[in-house]
């Protein structure tokens, strides 16, 4: 069930912002062939039909798209790209992208049947850029859109809502003249029904936590440096109405278009080489290497309780029959005996005195790693490897709680 949820989830993604980065009188033709050949180079094998220029406007019709290593085919219908003027560049720029509603239904029968619908409603594109050569060699070649949006989302399994939203929204824009992409992406209503999960352990949990429907939203957004490849994530956030919030800071260098490049490559080589494993060992290795082009900045991982802790903790002392405060304090007097393996005293002390003051007063806890200077990821490979219990030093990790 999980895996049908999760591969729903990238058919509803997909088709979101499928037309965000496809998108005059242009030869509409042309504009067609530029505009998929994007995804031809990501592996998405696009068909259609025709295409037809009225005025600055271009109608591509029948369009459907093959998702990568499946059978699945979306049918997207006909979408209108209208303001489509070159940019003289031999690409184009899209004023928008007419605003469509799309559904569609996934049914497999045998052992592991599927029934999936996913609707989605008002799908809005604007500022959308068609690349000459949509590749990684350079900015220019990057297909970018100012925002894109969506009404309702619904996805059902077996005719059931397992997953809605009332809104969403994205930007993705041309790079400023600092060379940076400042990008954001936002999910409203969210709504994650997870009473027909079928694990009996994970039910049991869930009942007894009494999270079988899950309401909230995700917001995110952050930045791409072309020249040094930094990429920050400067909030990433995820909240559950009356469980939590999460929140996601992170920054790293390195992520060149070139890197991306090299990444693209091999993945194009790892779906050519199939299952064998000397292959995927010889592919590891490759990753591993590229890896090692990219340096670590900093990371903060911050969570805001509103009953999740409390919940979690009432459970779990039921289950060894005494109660939360006995099992804190359990935990409490345990937590340096687990800690003195990593055979670092001060970090020990900041864990188990943060975690202790957490769990007696659940209100927020705060896991940072912020070096005194950026540190290329192949020294710190090379300190997990040497001298594990110099992590937390290396890499200045701290936890604070009740901030």
């Amino acid at each position: 069930m999980l895996a049908q949820h999760l591969r729903t989830g990238l058919l509803a993604g997909l088709v979101v912002f499928a037309p965000i980065t496809v998108a005059g009188a242009v030869e509409a033709d042309q504009f067609a062939e530029k505009l998929f050949g994007y995804y031809d180079q990501n592996g998405y094998e696009i068909t259609y039909s025709g295409a037809e220029s009225t005025g600055d406007s271009v109608t591509i019709s029948d369009i459907a798209f093959k998702l990568p290593e499946t059978d699945e085919t979306i049918d997207l219908g006909d979408l209108t790209f209208r303001g489509v003027s070159e940019d003289g560049k031999g690409g184009y720029n899209v004023s928008e992208v007419e605003p469509f509603d799309f559904s569609v239904s996934i049914k497999e029968a045998g052992e592991n049947p599927i029934d999936i619908d996913v609707s989605i409603d008002d799908i809005k594109t604007t500022g959308l850029h068609v690349p000459a050569n949509p590749d990684m060699s350079s900015a220019e070649n990057l297909m970018t859109y100012d925002k894109s949006s969506t009404g309702a989302i619904d996805v059902k399994a077996a005719g059931a809502t397992v997953f809605s939203a009332q809104t969403s929204s994205a930007s993705n824009p041309a790079p400023g003249p600092d060379n940076t992409i400042n990008f954001t992406f936002d999910l409203d209503g969210m709504m994650i029904d997870l009473s027909g999960v079928e694990d009996q352990d994970a039910r049991k949990t869930l009942d007894a936590l009494g999270y079988t429907k899950l309401t909230g939203g995700l917001s995110a957004n952050g930045s791409w440096n072309l020249d040094d490849g930094t990429l920050s994530i400067d909030q990433y956030v995820t909240d559950v109405d009356g469980a939590g919030k999460l929140d996601l800071k992170a920054s790293v260098s390195g992520v060149t278009l070139e890197f991306v490049q090299g990444l693209q490559e091999m993945q194009a080589q790892m779906a050519q080489m199939g299952d064998d494993a000397k292959a995927e060992q010889a592919m590891g290795m490759a990753m591993m290497g590229m890896m090692q082009q990219l340096t670590f900045n900093d990371l903060t991982l911050r969570f805001d309780d509103q009953s999740l802790t409390g919940k979690i903790l009432e459970m779990a002392a039921a289950q060894q029959g005494m109660s939360a405060d006995q099992l804190v304090q359990s935990i409490s007097g345990m937590l340096p005996i687990m800690l003195a393996q990593i055979k670092n005293p001060d970090f020990q002390q900041n864990v188990s005195t943060a975690v202790s003051a957490y769990l007696a007063n659940p209100e927020n806890i705060e896991i940072s790693a912020t070096p005194p200077s950026p540190l290329p990821f192949a020294s710190i490979m090379g300190a997990g490897i040497g001298s594990p219990e110099s992590l937390p030093t290396l890499l200045n990790v701290q936890v604070k709680a009740n901030q």
